[in-house]
């Protein structure tokens, strides 16, 4: 519990005032920064540990199964459709193309009690202590990076919280002694459930856009996976399916595009609301190469201050450095179809003319489950492709090339963006429901911009 009072010692003055504060700047000893490192490295990996550990014991016949976390999302889908709706008066946004058999949810390990304060501490430590936030930068952002997706990935309960109480409230007729002691049991789960969805996954949100923004980090991504590391620390319902054994040549960052990218098609199979944080994580992560550290070597102002500690020994031949680089920053093809699959699924005229399910049931109309929302993410992920192709020519080959092989998914883009335009100018009344002018810009600007670097590539 040690953690829990060197939080609340640290949070409870003044910065300015805070003696323990004080002390956390100032810790600069490798032996300080590891040990603390490495203690939150164990709490945070503990169900993922877990997993591993149940999967691996053969007498474990429950937990062995695969996981899907589309499932989490299909009984959200359809316990928004059984509730009462405010805002049964808008598009439709229950078609059948978006609902599908609601299953059970996956039966996963609980997380370490200590997780969220723990998570606290290291946002404080990485905000206030610029020698930690260099070495947990360095040593561990590309892996929290990626256990950071999985807890986005199998444990957002958010979805869940109003088939929870839907089911609550219909089982509470009875008043005997047992239904007490499971109603109990219930809001304890739910609880903890709460404080995941809406205390740890912003936290981890949060900590995953400042780290996408350093340098350091985004060159941290470029480096492979290591086949023995990614056979023993990932458990196997997170591993990717096809990418054909070529684990070698796997790097972070197309890792983490593609689970994001399956994270946005969930989103979009059930029509639920979208996650911006995912298309601003791809945004942060796409454009770039292994030439990102040069002006971090140099005294100029582009730099973030966050030095390479831990560079590995390359051979003292340029030839094999720079083919060892080259094969690492270059986007893998396997990331560049996810991205082209997003594409296709998030432009169907369909899906960006309705209003997606919203997390939480509100009595006004939000932003971020209207049309217009779903186009300003389209634009999003339109933009970053084009940063990409610009910038970083022949490390987006792989991209390009699927993106001329399936040249169907770029009329279809331009199509559905017509479609849509004409039919607003048509009916001027609709844009405050559809999406706003500037909605509207931002996407036809983007695919101008897209087409043009794509005709001129």
């Amino acid at each position: 519990q040690s953690c829990l009072h060197v939080l609340n010692l640290s949070m409870s003055y003044k910065a300015q005032d805070n003696v323990i504060t004080i002390f956390l700047t100032q810790l600069q000893r490798e032996y300080d920064l590891k040990l603390i490192l490495s203690s939150f490295i164990k709490i945070f990996k503990y169900p993922i540990d877990l997993a591993i550990e149940q999967e691996s014991n053969i007498f474990n016949f429950t937990n062995n199964k695969h996981i899907d976390a589309s499932r989490r999302r299909a009984v959200s889908t359809s316990s928004h459709d059984n509730s009462s709706s405010s805002h049964a008066s808008l598009p439709s946004s229950s078609s059948a193309a978006y609902h599908t058999k609601p299953q059970t949810k996956p039966q996963l390990p609980e997380i370490h009690p200590l997780l969220i304060p723990m998570t606290i501490l290291m946002t404080n430590l990485i905000d206030c202590n610029k020698c930690f936030q260099n070495y947990f930068a360095d040593k561990f952002a590309s892996r929290f990076i990626i256990f950071s997706i999985y807890y986005l990935k199998y444990y957002d309960y958010s979805s869940l919280s109003s088939s929870s109480s839907t089911t609550r409230s219909n089982s509470s007729t009875t008043s005997n002694g047992t239904s007490n002691d499971t109603s109990n049991e219930r809001s304890i789960v739910e609880l903890n459930e709460n404080s995941v969805s809406q205390i740890l996954l912003p936290l981890l949100n949060h900590l995953l856009l400042i780290l996408t923004s350093k340098k350091l980090v985004l060159f941290k991504m470029l480096q492979t996976f290591n086949l023995n590391y990614y056979t023993n620390n990932l458990p196997n319902f997170y591993k990717l399916s096809n990418i054909n054994g070529d684990i070698n040549n796997l790097t972070f960052r197309d890792f983490t595009i593609i689970q994001l990218s399956n994270l946005i098609l969930d989103n979009i199979k059930f029509n639920l609301q979208p996650n911006p944080i995912f298309y601003e994580l791809i945004y942060n992560l796409l454009p770039i190469n292994d030439e990102i550290l040069t002006s971090s070597h140099k005294n100029d102002d582009s730099h973030d201050d966050l030095i390479l500690l831990s560079a590995k020994k390359k051979s003292a031949s340029p030839s094999a450095a720079t083919s060892s680089h080259t094969s690492s920053s270059k986007l893998s093809y396997n990331a560049a179809m996810s991205l082209l699959y997003v594409l296709s699924k998030s432009s169907n005229k369909v899906y960006l003319t309705t209003y997606a399910t919203p997390v939480f049931k509100t009595k006004d109309i939000p932003y971020m489950i209207s049309p217009g929302f779903k186009m300003d993410l389209l634009a999003l992920l339109l933009r970053s492709i084009t940063i990409f192709f610009t910038l970083y020519f022949d490390d987006a080959e792989n991209l390009l090339f699927a993106m001329v092989r399936h040249q169907s998914i770029t009329h279809q883009i331009n199509d559905s963006i017509n479609s849509i335009s004409k039919a607003l100018d048509m009916n001027p009344n609709l844009n405050s429901h559809i999406m706003t002018l500037k909605s509207r810009k931002r996407i036809s600007n983007s695919l101008f911009a897209f087409q043009s670097c794509v005709i001129r590539k």
